[in-house]
């Protein structure tokens, strides 16, 4: 029976319980002793020549209930052998599906935390995360192309006799029903995900022109009042962009930069400060002058495969113009990125589920407002709901919402953000671990 692939009785120790593999021994005329399997996989780890990964993987999942430790060195030589391509290419291969039913028995080692990974059943793409002793089926509403509920997936009798959970998401497709109605025996924590846009998702030339604005009219029409300042242009630093005027709304931002350089006549100057700002911005904007942040991309992805809403919420009114000259779908393909909510065309302000960059809101971070409107409109309740902020007035903001924050420190501002309250401070989003939030908590990644 061995061969230069998986062994042809090796299989049937992957997908049956013992009792299911006695009642087919016994049909077959053979017996099946408490440690046939263990003798099977001893007999053919040592004739077998593994001509595959899929080989190192089905021995791995036998193991995974005879010999937890050493499925890892199994599985340890299948990851590498796929990732660095040493058989020139890798097969999907592996659901277990019998009559028409999805089973899941996962048995995680040791060595691992939390394990995600994508398959595609009955013509819908799913993700499935097991953290602990749960098991999470996330199915992105746009990407349900038929029915897949609880009926349709259920644990392997081995796993019924463990504790545990399966969680799926429901059988609708509207995207607010999709934010509230997950089935299962309780709701993930997380539900939606909210993002700035300046400084998270998108290195934009806001800083730059506020800078050069206000550089420009103390150089010009201000000159007679520049000595009553305290600006100068080494004055305006990055963290007093930061600190000051990130995540503020155009007026009250102009208004905070001449308030921090005792600018006279602050009331009557602020509209032009603002004004001339805008058209500078506008400018650099449409000449491309910007740049999205690639862990940023990466990380809106993969939030949006594990099954949460995601909102872009800049108080900005340029956002949305930034948002929409970005090719979410050229970076994945430049950077091999695959998943089932992207399409060819896609802009980044396409990707979000609602768009509430630029409106206006009767007040500003660091109140809630806006993150608030934001909630609503995925059909998350406050408390589900992760803020992803650069500036301290969004972080306060996201916590006088009763959400949870995550702080990106881009400009060696990681005190301030958590001085604001931010739950994690990350300096890039690849540091987020996406695993983690799946299950309702926020962590960086350990490696």
């Amino acid at each position: 029976m061995a061969g230069r692939d998986v062994p042809m009785a090796q299989p049937l120790f992957f997908p049956f319980s013992h009792d299911e593999l006695r009642e087919i021994f016994g049909q077959l005329g053979y017996d099946c002793r408490d440690d046939t399997a263990m003798r099977d996989v001893a007999y053919y780890d040592r004739r077998t020549s593994h001509g595959s990964t899929l080989s190192f993987v089905t021995h791995a999942g036998v193991l995974a209930a005879l010999d937890p430790e050493s499925l890892w060195e199994r599985f340890l030589v299948a990851l590498r052998s796929d990732a660095d391509g040493i058989q020139g290419g890798t097969t999907k291969q592996g659901s277990q599906v019998r009559d028409d039913v999805l089973y899941f028995d996962p048995r995680l080692p040791s060595q691992l935390d939390g394990l995600s990974f994508p398959i595609q059943f009955r013509e819908t793409p799913i993700l499935v995360t097991v953290t602990g002793e749960h098991l999470t089926l996330a199915v992105h509403p746009e990407s349900v192309s038929r029915a897949v509920g609880p009926d349709s997936v259920r644990r392997s009798r081995t796993a019924r006799r463990r504790p545990g959970c399966v969680r799926a998401q429901p059988r609708c497709c509207d995207r607010q029903a999709a934010g509230r109605q997950l089935r299962g025996r309780y709701m993930p924590i997380f539900q939606g995900a909210i993002f700035d846009v300046d400084g998270v998702l998108v290195d934009s030339p806001h800083e730059t022109a506020w800078r050069e604005s206000l550089r420009e009219l103390m150089e010009s029409d201000w000159r007679d009042i520049r000595d009553r300042t305290t600006w100068s242009p080494e004055a305006f630093t990055s963290r007093v962009y930061e600190q000051y005027m990130s995540g503020k709304p155009r007026m009250s931002g102009a208004r905070a930069a001449l308030d921090y350089f005792d600018v006279p006549d602050a009331d009557q100057r602020v509209g032009e400060y603002a004004q001339r700002k805008q058209d500078m911005v506008v400018r650099l904007i449409e000449a491309g002058d910007f740049t999205a942040y690639p862990d940023a991309l990466r990380f809106v992805i993969a939030v949006k495969d594990v099954g949460l809403l995601i909102a872009d919420a800049s108080s900005s009114k340029n956002a949305t113009m930034l948002l929409s000259k970005i090719p979410l779908d050229t970076f994945a393909q430049q950077h091999g990125i695959t998943s089932p909510t992207l399409r060819p065309g896609l802009s980044l302000l396409d990707y979000f589920d609602a768009d509430l960059s630029g409106r206006d809101f009767a007040h500003g971070k660091p109140d809630p407002e806006i993150f608030l409107a934001a909630a609503r409109e995925l059909g998350v309740e406050p408390g589900h709901a992760v803020v992803l902020e650069d500036a301290p007035a969004g972080v306060q903001a996201a916590k006088a919402g009763s959400m949870a924050a995550i702080g990106i420190a881009r400009a060696d501002d990681a005190q301030l953000l958590a001085a604001a309250g931010a739950d994690i401070v990350v300096t890039t989003l690849d540091d987020v671990d996406t695993v983690a939030l799946a299950a309702g908590r926020l962590a960086k990644r350990t490696t």
